[in-house]
């Protein structure tokens, strides 16, 4: 069945759902609840429009990079798959599977599109997009299903985060890949290290909450996780009306990238915490 045709069901399944719940079915077989709507199934139909841009694969760097035929690198805008060896980074566990994946992927289909938003380029000032194939093939897609990669969403790339999505979450419950891999479980925030700097998954309890345009969330007293306040939006469904202020006394997990903040001295003595991570999306916060 075609992902288009998946979308039809999962409507139609969601108002046999609704009709079911509204004849009080729900209390026997059906999870009804009426403050939160069921979502469909995702739409996750990959079609290059006529405007995207025919790109020519060179190589691949990695899981979620290639080299194009004009030389440039274009880093994949919805993933991001355990490092290859790099300087004095060591490999990640994963990071030779993820590549050889997207390599056999990327050999199966002849003409390669590219699907890109209104940020073109990320601060290295490598390409930034979707890569599609003719036919509709997603290799982020397909990676996130495997377990090779995590979900990325970072404006103005959502347009596919909720296929995304439904696709890293099937992963996680079957645990594959990385999902099922001692190094990729969340660090408590009380023991990270500079040693462990990079994209991490990292859980702690909320003991501050600071809101003087941009949110920071405070995790055990030793991570900032900071929100800028443009982004504030992007959280309000999941916050379902709630507070930030609510959240201080709960577990948190945070996906992203880790960095060690660079205090002066008036930090120092205002014991400004010496690790952050920002966030954009709801995809990369959850309570535990």
């Amino acid at each position: 069945m075609s992902a288009r045709r998946w979308h039809v069901a999962g409507q139609a399944l969601t108002l046999l759902r609704k009709a079911l719940c509204a004849l009080g079915a729900g209390a026997f077989f059906l999870a009804c609840d009426a403050s939160v709507e069921q979502p469909s199934t995702p739409d996750c139909a990959f079609l290059a429009p006529a405007a995207a841009a025919p790109i020519r694969i060179a190589a691949v760097l990695d899981g979620d990079s290639v080299r194009l035929g004009d030389g440039k690198t274009l880093r994949f805008a919805g993933v991001n798959t355990p490092e290859m060896h790099r300087q004095q980074q060591p490999e990640q566990p994963l990071a030779r599977q993820a590549k050889r994946r997207l390599e056999q992927i990327l050999q199966s289909e002849q003409d390669w599109y590219l699907l890109s938003g209104a940020r073109r380029f990320d601060h290295y000032g490598r390409r930034l997009g979707y890569p599609v194939s003719a036919s509709g093939r997603s290799p982020e897609l397909e990676l996130l299903r495997e377990g090779l990669a995590f979900l990325v969403v970072k404006p103005p790339y959502t347009a596919h985060a909720r296929c995304f999505a439904a696709a890293q979450a099937s992963a996680r419950q079957q645990r594959l890949g990385v999902w099922s891999a001692p190094y990729w479980r969340p660090l408590s925030a009380t023991s990270i290290n500079a040693g462990q700097l990079g994209y991490r998954r990292l859980r702690g309890v909320v003991t501050r909450v600071d809101q003087p345009g941009a949110v920071y969330l405070e995790l055990d007293d030793r991570l900032v996780v900071k929100i800028d306040r443009q982004n504030l939006g992007n959280f309000d469904r999941w916050l379902d009306g709630k507070s930030w202020r609510d959240l201080r006394g709960r577990q948190l997990q945070v996906s992203g990238w880790l960095f060690e903040r660079t205090l002066s001295e008036r930090g120092k003595k205002l014991q400004h915490k010496p690790y952050m991570l920002e966030l954009a999306t709801e995809y990369d916060l959850e309570l535990e």
